[in-house]
């Protein structure tokens, strides 16, 4: 399996449901496998979080919030959120349900951070962190949210500043910001939630969360799997042993029934590379550019856009291109390639019957045994989530018509008026006018006449030029769309169908050949009923193991998958910054003063500031790894002014125990210091 497409926020929803169900299909492929059971539980919490709606916010607390902050962080997160649950470390996991003003539905899950809590393979972890503390963070607790806080969505520092802890989060989070608990932002959490830019990015966090619990998913069926390599290697080891022959020799080797196997193989991988070709083939026809037959037809729809929706506005009309014509083209596409496609799983159909009836022709022509074969036949399905995953349209198009209006036609007619004026002013007449009213009065309501005739037929082309001018403008930008749509499908089906072949064909040659060594091994072997069990048992696990092959390498696959979705969604993410902790005040000329002579100057000396950060350009996002540079330098710089404050005080505590312990002497000329 590959992505078909690249992840947006109208397609990462359903990319999410699709590589949940292609991870149920590789664990019911899997058949008897350790933990499948537990596996399937996860798969319906995943998909039972992809169906439900709202956000998940987990908060950790680190220490509790004393009574006022509790309170006003309460009320920040929901107005109904119990404050008394911020007061105290929970010894177990509290639930808390919000409704949340507008539509965001939130579900709070509160612990404590020394609490172990554990979670099951495929639990959906909360996008939303809020980490809680009513006191300093500690070094320690810090190094126990580094787990928590590692590819968070977003991250919410509640409590009193914690420089080290900012610092960590902007490192290992997407996103994160800092609250005050006495004084949060004015608009609650839910409220934020229900409001641009956070509700447009719900979806994205549910498929997140569920990509995430995929991912821990994929890592325990691993697990299942190498838990049944190990198992089926000691029982062959111990077989293998008995029959007194070593590991590493195969079975069949030049065994009899190696040519039926063969003769086989050969028939079936030309069968099938004849469909593959095609398949290939007749999707060329259909998508080539400027030649295939939907890529005709999609351009003949383009160019019978004909007309555009309009928006009037004060001073001028908006234009955008008509739904019901944007639905008629994901219309036709979805149906023609529909209907290519379903004529390519009739075909990949007959010929897994064909296959089946060839390979009981060859066997039955080298006096094999009887075999029924077992094929999984592609369905229709397959092809709705491949159109589902690329036939979604994606252009952006926005344009603009002048407004029409009195005030348009007046100021071109008057226009034609000045013709006049302007032409007697040039030839110094203009006093003249007055005097000759009767020539001039009737000229100008001619000119007048003349004008309004003029800008009458003039306006209506140029409304019309405008309106063909939109319209190239909305078919150029629906064009990339539909071709970008026709390349995925060119690249995803062809491809699709070749794995499912190669899946089918696989294990249609292990179970022929597992059937022809028995067969032939059953017929050569002596009459030893222990010996001929052995064989059977090792033959069993080589079958299995080559049935499981498929399932690994679509694993492979699916993890490669999900981490390409991953890195996609974390694109997508608008990653504001963590604000960095403000520089410790430097110390007072006085204590400068105060300092010792023969100290040294790096003892009292305050760091020179790090230089400010420059400003993220729009759209782009700082990499994580810079804030947590600037934070980490900004903590060195107030540990370095403390231990400077530190042994300033404690030089000028040593110089007046001093100057009480002896007399009085008068001042060396050698630089000694004095008490302030």
């Amino acid at each position: 399996m590959a992505l078909l497409t690249k992840v947006s926020f109208a397609t990462a929803l359903p990319t999410a449901r699709s590589l949940a169900a292609e991870l149920g299909k590789l664990a019911r492929e899997a058949g008897q496998v350790p933990g499948l059971e537990s596996i399937l539980r996860g798969l319906g919490r995943v998909e039972e979080h992809l169906a439900g709606q709202g956000l998940e916010v987990e908060i950790v607390l680190v220490t509790p919030l004393d009574g006022a902050a509790a309170a006003t962080a309460a009320a920040w997160l929901a107005p109904d959120f119990p404050p008394a649950t911020l007061q105290s470390l929970p010894a177990t996991p509290v639930r808390v349900e919000s409704a949340g003003p507008g539509r965001a539905r939130l579900g709070f899950f509160v612990r404590a951070l020394s609490a172990t809590v554990p979670v099951p393979a495929g639990t959906p972890r909360p996008p939303l962190l809020v980490v809680a503390a009513g006191a300093p963070v500690r070094r320690e607790d810090v190094g126990a949210l580094e787990p928590l806080l590692e590819g968070r969505p977003h991250v919410m520092l509640l409590g009193a500043r914690a420089p080290e802890l900012e610092a960590r989060a902007a490192a290992l989070a997407w996103s994160a910001e800092a609250v005050a608990s006495a004084a949060p932002p004015a608009q609650g959490l839910g409220a934020a939630l229900s409001a641009p830019p956070w509700e447009p990015l719900q979806p994205m966090l549910r498929a997140e969360s569920a990509v995430g619990a995929l991912d821990s998913l994929g890592r325990a069926f691993d697990a299942a799997f190498e838990a049944l390599d190990r198992d089926a290697r000691v029982q062959k080891a111990m077989a293998q042993a008995k029959l007194g022959r070593p590991v590493a020799k195969p079975l069949l080797g030049a065994a009899p029934g190696a040519d039926v196997v063969a003769a086989v193989k050969a028939r079936i991988q030309g069968l099938v590379a004849e469909l593959e070709q095609g398949v290939a083939d007749r999707m060329l026809d259909l998508v080539a550019p400027g030649s295939g037959t939907l890529t005709r037809e999609t351009e003949a729809l383009l160019a019978g856009l004909d007309h555009l929706q309009q928006e009037p506005k004060a001073t001028r009309i908006e234009t955008r291109i008509p739904e019901q014509f944007e639905k008629k083209l994901v219309r036709t596409l979805r149906e023609r390639i529909g209907r290519h496609c379903a004529s390519d799983v009739v075909a990949a159909n007959d010929l897994f019957r064909m296959l089946g009836q060839e390979t009981e022709r060859i066997l039955q022509a080298h006096d094999g045994p009887a075999f029924v074969p077992q094929l999984s036949y592609l369905t229709d399905e397959r092809a709705r989530r491949l159109l589902d995953m690329t036939v979604v349209p994606q252009a952006q198009y926005r344009g603009e018509l002048p407004k029409p209006g009195f005030t348009e036609y007046f100021a071109s007619v008057r226009k034609y008026s000045m013709l006049l004026v302007m032409g007697a002013s040039m030839f110094g007449m203009a006093s003249l006018m007055r005097s000759y009213k009767e020539f001039t009065i009737p000229l100008t309501i001619l000119l007048v006449g003349f004008g309004t005739y003029s800008v009458i037929t003039s306006t209506a082309q140029q409304r019309a030029e405008n309106t063909e001018r939109e319209l190239e403008a909305a078919r150029l930008a629906l064009r990339p769309d539909v071709r970008r749509i026709l390349a995925d499908v060119q690249k995803a089906w062809p491809a699709l169908v070749s794995d499912h072949l190669s899946q089918q064909v696989g294990a249609l040659l292990a179970a022929v050949e597992a059937a022809v060594r028995d067969h032939f091994t059953r017929r050569g072997a002596e009459a030893n009923p222990e010996r001929e069990r052995l064989q059977r048992r090792i033959a069993a696990l080589e079958v299995a193991d080559k049935r499981l092959l498929p399932v690994r390498k679509q694993r492979e696959a699916l993890q490669s998958t999900l981490d390409q979705v991953r890195a996609e969604l974390r694109n997508l993410w608008p990653k504001p910054s963590v604000a960095a902790p403000p520089p410790a005040p430097a110390p007072p000329p006085a204590a400068k003063a105060a300092a010792p002579a023969g100290s040294s100057p790096s003892a009292t000396a305050t760091p020179a500031p790090s230089a400010p950060a420059e400003a993220p350009v729009e759209g782009e996002a700082a990499p994580p790894v810079d804030e947590s540079k600037r934070a980490f330098a900004a903590v060195e710089q107030a540990r370095a002014k403390l231990a400077a404050l530190k042994a300033d005080a404690a030089a000028r505590k040593a110089a007046r125990e001093a100057a009480a312990s002896q007399p009085p002497k008068p001042p060396s000329g050698d630089g000694g210091s004095g008490v302030a």
